[in-house]
């Protein structure tokens, strides 16, 4: 009765391949600051000039002043060939850095219906279009997530290969010992790829070692001898020890160049804690589609023991599920595809999953029609929230001052302020990043020892820019710091020469701990 409705349905991929090349086109040609930059936060531009530094050997750093490790490396890996391309041509190179973010999340999508046709879904295209509404449009490129999403999906795709119907690994050594490597690889790119994703990892490891060790319990194997080491003990060896290797040398590296053994960025983040809890469940976008995911996954897992045997929808809802716990226990919802992007990933498999329990008449049929209607009012809010809101709107309205910085600015010029991403990027100038995220841990330090001014003068900080008149003493914008800390410096000023009269720039002629 309605045939083109059946064929999104068996179908959704072309659908979605259509949706893909018109997004594609719009970054390749549409206005860089009125269409462009609203797909990309200001912390994207962190990695951005990151990439960009340490593409054209300049090392680790945002400004070029001190060292940072205030990033997820597998993304700033994937950046670093643009560096040249971002150096010659700043909006060329942002480009092509959405573009990249777009096939990375083309191809999560691919492999997210690539393992619903593995599982037999009988609701693929839920499956596949329900994230890809809240996701495709949304996803905040630039940052790792498209990146994250794609790891994800190939993980569990795996993880889905190497299972049989009945939901037990594959007993032969040699496939084995094949899937422990895989998985070892492949966990440990999802953790460098976004730290948090420890958490899926770890759920992982916690259910594949229950497998494993199973046979000791009911005694259908021996506990010593051959047998045991090959089939139990050698294969979580080889999956735990390349995590070991890889995530412990990174971590090693940590604390070996920096003296701490995560990121500036999150440790940062940790000392800023939300003395408001779960007010980030109102307050982003996407808490409420990631926490109504968290529970279509408890939902289904707890229906069922046939699911609660499922390898790939077991890790996929306790990941989900012990990630949502812990941003509530932790306050720390601030953003949406930061945190969420993983739940609502897997939503369309978790309501898969979850009507497949339950034996629809065929009069119900008519649902899928709604829930169709449902996926395109998702899709018409993301696409509403990205071009009108305004979070969206106000880092694009930095561009055209940025670029007058970049035409107008001494050629030493040294700027310091929190949100600077954009500014530090199109601006062709050191920006000391003063909310922390990326600037070095000697600056940490300077917050909590009260030698901010100091260590803000000997960094060379020398100009302010304004689209107003500023009296002779300003306040230096910084935001609280891994200690909790958050001191006053002013700064004094004076104009220098401009004939523009809605561009300022100032010369700071000293910054001084305010009183």
């Amino acid at each position: 009765m309605f045939p083109f409705r059946a064929k999104i349905f068996s179908h959704p991929i072309p659908v979605a391949t259509v949706i893909w090349i018109l997004f594609a086109l719009i970054i390749c040609f549409g206005p860089i600051h009125q269409v462009v930059m609203r797909f990309i936060p200001d912390d994207g531009y962190y990695y951005l000039e990151i990439a960009r530094r340490m593409g054209i050997g300049e090392g680790s750093t945002f400004d070029g002043i001190t060292v940072t490790n205030g990033y997820h490396p597998l993304w700033l890996w994937c950046l670093l060939p643009l560096a040249k391309v971002m150096t010659a041509s700043r909006e060329i190179g942002l480009r092509l850095a959405i573009l990249l973010g777009v096939a990375l999340t083309g191809g999560a999508f691919l492999l997210l219906n690539a393992l619903s046709g593995i599982r037999n879904s009988t609701h693929r295209w839920l499956f596949l279009l329900l994230p890809m509404s809240m996701l495709l449009v949304s996803s905040n490129y630039g940052m790792e997530s498209p990146l994250v999403l794609l790891l994800l999906a190939l993980w569990l795709f795996v993880i889905q290969q190497f299972v049989n119907r009945r939901s037990e690994f594959d007993s032969s050594l040699q496939k084995t010992l094949l899937f422990s490597a895989i998985m070892g690889f492949l966990s440990s790119a999802l953790i460098l790829a976004r730290l948090d994703m420890a958490l899926f990892v770890l759920c992982f490891d916690a259910f594949y070692a229950w497998t494993l060790l199973k046979p000791l319990f009911q005694h259908t194997i021996k506990a010593t001898g051959y047998s045991a080491l090959c089939h139990i003990w050698l294969p979580l060896t080889v999956c735990a020890g390349i995590q070991m290797v890889l995530i412990g040398s990174y971590l090693a590296y940590n604390f070996f160049v920096y003296g701490h053994f995560l990121t500036v960025s999150a440790i940062v983040k940790s000392g800023r804690m939300d003395s408001s809890r779960l007010s980030w469940l109102w307050a982003s976008w996407g808490a409420i589609p990631g926490v109504a995911s968290g529970m279509l996954a408890l939902a289904a897992w707890i229906r069922t023991r046939q699911v609660q045997r499922d390898p790939v929808f077991t890790i996929a809802a306790a990941g989900t599920i012990l990630s949502l716990l812990v941003i509530a226990a932790t306050s720390r919802g601030e953003a949406y595809h930061w945190y969420f992007a993983a739940p609502i990933f897997l939503s369309g498999f978790f309501i898969d999953t979850l009507l497949s329990l339950f034996p629809f008449p065929r009069c119900l049929s008519y649902a899928k029609l709604a829930c169709l209607i449902l996926i395109l009012g998702l899709f018409s809010l993301s696409i509403y929230r990205r071009t009108w809101h305004p979070d969206h709107r106000l880092p694009n309205r930095h561009y055209d001052s940025s670029k007058w910085i970049a035409q107008h600015a001494p050629t030493d010029a040294v700027f310091a302020l929190p949100d600077c991403g954009l500014k530090a990027y199109f601006s062709e100038r050191p920006h000391l990043n003063t909310d922390g995220l990326t600037c070095s841990f000697d600056f940490q330090e300077s917050l909590r020892n009260g030698t901010v001014a100091s260590f803000l003068t000997s960094a060379g900080v020398n100009m302010v820019y304004s689209k107003a008149p500023l009296p002779e003493t300003v306040l230096l914008p910084i935001r609280k710091g891994m200690y909790g800390v958050a001191p006053h410096v002013q700064a004094s000023i004076r104009l220098l020469d401009s004939e523009n009269q809605t561009h300022f720039l100032w010369k700071i002629t000293s910054i001084q701990m305010a009183p």
